[in-house]
């Protein structure tokens, strides 16, 4: 398997890792995406995040909990395995838990065009993505987003 296109965390130790898929130029155009995510390790507890529009994750393999409740709140996440489809709005925070030793968690995540700002909602607000994280444009083909300031 070729290179990730996005590395998630540093890159010896990587949260995940994100290949772009092809999609049908029509779609593309419009801003339709469709990734392979390989995920190694839980999103940083720190803050929920959201996304820049709707998307649809399918598990393909192992499993992970959809955490969507934030830090200073009672626990609400729910199991997600492999064969569950999860759709989630643009604006809905969250973050993916995996279970300790069961290995890395296979996703395809298939996202809707752009229609919003993306970023982590901290104690005192939202905060903007270029804001929280280490990275400043993270877009590019082997780039890697590493922990920032997060909610400081």
């Amino acid at each position: 398997m070729k290179y990730p296109d996005l590395i998630i965390g540093p890159k010896e130790n990587p949260q995940t890792h994100r290949w772009h898929l092809w999609v049908p130029q029509w779609l593309y155009r419009r801003g339709w995406r469709l990734n392979l995510h390989r995920w190694f390790k839980s999103d940083d507890d720190r803050a929920l995040h959201d996304h820049r529009g709707d998307s649809w994750t399918v598990v393909l393999w192992g499993g992970y909990y959809e955490v969507t409740s934030h830090a200073w709140e009672p626990p609400k996440r729910r199991w997600c395995g492999p064969g569950s489809v999860v759709f989630r709005r643009g604006e809905m925070p969250h973050r993916i838990e995996l279970r300790e030793g069961h290995g890395a968690v296979w996703s395809l995540w298939f996202r809707a065009p752009f229609r919003r700002e993306w970023g982590f909602w901290c104690p005192k607000g939202w905060t903007k993505w270029q804001e929280y994280l280490a990275e400043s444009d993270y877009s590019k083909p082997g780039s890697v987003s590493i922990r920032g300031r997060g909610c400081e």
